[in-house]
């Protein structure tokens, strides 16, 4: 008997064969479905896929052997990986390297072999598809062709399984680095079914993925709104707008899971889209701001109480100030008119910032009553120009309304001219001399935008956005050159959404602003 040689490329055909990982796994149907075709077609009793390691032959699949596997030497697949081409042994038992095989002489009494090596993408060959009869016999031509085509099928095969493994480790490492974000992460698959959830999301949630209808994703994931009592709708859902195509950006909401206090996360998400444009699915990251909104809470409580302290005397103060400033109480020296005119006007600014306070406090808190009513926009800023044109006159700022066309939308006309005050004061404020701002309101698909332009200075690009942030000044220095509190764009931002409505703004520095606020098309009969 004769052993067949190692061949030169042993260590690196051996690393190819163990990154396989297929050694010593369980049988799979779709090698087993190769050899019992072999054996139908080529009338064998005996057909295997044999893989060759470092000592022994194993078989992936074996059609008519009961052993899973073999020593090397005695392996005839050990001779045939050493050729590019089948090896074909017609008699082993006249054959003088096969003749002493334990193999031929005794169980399985191997007569006839033929084995096309199994050859990878970098020309290793890893083993073979074998045919073996218990009697002598030839191959054909077409014989050959089949058993190459055969083996064929076997690489592709096992190419399958690598890139099955390959795929099931990028799948383990992608839950790792998913599991190690500190943030929230869930997603869906291209049906908006869900699909994913990272460690962190599990333990919010206390629950893993459940496939429900997203009719009862709330319900099951305890998701609410950012009051933390109104139950989330299923359109505000963070991940299926962003499965429908939103972009969902700094979306505040609650999840109240039994066991655990209430969490307050703000959501970010997307469509997820394969390089064609295929839709993938919908991702989006919760972020735990829970902390934050407790100091802000507290914040809030303290600004309250403090604001309601303060109103009273303030106003007392102010008032007696403007008594005294009109020389009711008897005439003043002028030294003290002076300084007298000052305190009247810090205490004016205090008396705004109070007010302003408590606007945000009945805001956050759901307090603030709307009136909602049939309004005319065309009324509305004309009035808005008309009372605040002797503010700008201080400026040399002229206010204009460009629209005189009635149109009808249901809103509140007091907290609009509240809003279209602030605006306009602002772009007073940052206008040059001579200048103009321009109230107007045009129709853009199914929403009316009412805006106000001007061609000031423009806002800061660190500025933009946090500008809706309450307290958020360009210039937040004790010495600013321009009034104000630093809550107006935040009160504004709360009332026209608590009518139904947007806002936004679009700057460019050194050229202006246009802040805008869009409103539903509604019928006002």
């Amino acid at each position: 008997m004769q052993v067949a040689a190692v061949p030169h490329n042993e260590q690196d055909r051996l690393k190819a064969l163990l990154k396989l990982q297929i050694l010593d796994t369980e049988p799979d149907s779709t090698f087993d479905t190769v050899t019992s075709l072999a054996a139908s077609i080529f009338q064998v009793p005996i057909v295997l896929v044999s893989l060759i390691d470092e000592q022994r032959q194993w078989f992936k699949s074996k059609q008519g052997l009961d052993v899973c596997q073999t020593d090397r030497k005695l392996a005839f697949c050990a001779h045939a990986i050493l050729q590019p081409d089948i090896f074909i042994v017609e008699d082993a038992s006249q054959d003088e390297r096969f003749a002493g095989n334990p193999l031929v002489c005794t169980i399985p009494n191997i007569r006839f072999y033929a084995g096309c090596p199994l050859i990878n993408e970098q020309g290793y060959a890893l083993g073979t598809l074998c045919i073996i009869d218990r009697v002598p016999r030839k191959m054909t031509e077409q014989d050959k062709t089949i058993l190459s085509k055969l083996a064929a099928i076997v690489m592709d095969r096992l190419n399958e399984h690598k890139q099955k493994l390959q795929t099931e480790h990028k799948l383990q490492l992608l839950d790792l680095l998913l599991d190690s974000i500190p943030d929230a992460l869930v997603a869906c698959d291209s049906e908006g079914r869900l699909e994913q959830f990272n460690k962190v999301a599990r333990d919010w949630h206390g629950v893993d993925v459940r496939h429900c209808d997203s009719d009862l994703w709330s319900h099951h994931y305890n998701l609410y709104e950012e009051d933390g009592h109104t139950v989330l709708p299923v359109e505000r859902i963070p991940l299926l707008r962003a499965f429908h195509g939103e972009t969902v950006v700094s979306q505040d909401i609650c999840i109240k899971s039994k066991n655990q206090p209430p969490r307050w996360v703000r959501c970010r998400g997307e469509q997820l889209k394969a390089r064609s444009g295929q839709l993938l699915g919908a991702l989006v990251l919760m972020h735990d701001i829970s902390e934050q909104k407790q100091l802000e809470q507290m914040k809030t409580d303290f600004i309250s109480t403090v604001s309601h302290e303060l109103r009273t005397p303030i106003t007392a103060i102010s008032g007696g100030l403007d008594l005294v400033i009109n020389q009711v109480l008897g005439p003043i020296p002028e030294k003290a008119l002076v300084m007298l005119k000052v305190a009247s006007q810090n205490s004016k600014r205090l008396q705004l910032l109070v007010n302003d306070l408590l606007d945000m406090e009945k805001l956050s808190a759901g307090k603030m009553d709307f009136y909602l009513q049939p309004c005319d926009l065309a009324v509305e800023c004309q009035q808005a120009v008309a009372q605040n044109q002797p503010y700008a006159d201080k400026f040399s700022v002229q206010l204009c309304a460009l629209n005189n066309e009635s149109v009808m939308m249901q809103l509140d006309s007091h907290r609009l001219q509240q809003v279209l005050s602030n605006l306009l004061s602002n772009a007073t404020k940052y206008s040059k001399s001579g200048s103009q701002v321009v109230v107007s309101y045009v129709q853009l698909d199914q929403k009316i935008r009412l805006q106000v332009e001007d061609k000031g200075e423009g806002i800061p690009l660190q500025f933009q956005e946090k500008i809706f942030q309450r307290f958020a000044q360009a210039d937040g220095s004790d010495s600013k050159a321009k009034s104000g509190t630093g809550l107006g764009l935040a009160i504004s931002k709360a009332i026209i959404e608590s009518m139904g409505g947007s806002i936004g703004f679009h700057s460019v520095p050194g050229q202006g602003s246009v802040f805008y606020c869009d409103f539903p098309v509604v019928n006002c009969d």
